[in-house]
């Protein structure tokens, strides 16, 4: 299993919900893993600065749907835990 996310283990009460819950998970989740931490810009941003310059030329018309922002533009990975049997 590989779990990441661009939240440190300090931030996970924020999304949990509870100091209890997050201590428990995150003491299951890191019991006998390796945690790999990539600091950088993600490669989905550079993706879309690569993008950026041809969008510039063009416009939306009223019928065009509008692509949902899904919050994941942007942000950076900053914890991978990858968790493996032994």
């Amino acid at each position: 299993m590989i779990l990441t996310t661009n939240l440190h283990f300090e931030q996970w009460t924020e999304v949990l919900g509870s100091e209890r819950l997050t201590g428990a998970a995150l003491d299951r989740l890191t019991h006998r893993c390796h945690i790999i931490e990539a600091n950088g810009e993600s490669f989905r941003l550079q993706d879309a600065r690569k993008r950026a310059p041809a969008r510039q030329g063009q416009t939306r018309t009223a019928n065009q749907p509008v692509k949902p922002f899904d919050g994941t533009q942007g942000r950076q990975a900053t914890q991978t835990v990858e968790i493996k049997e032994s």
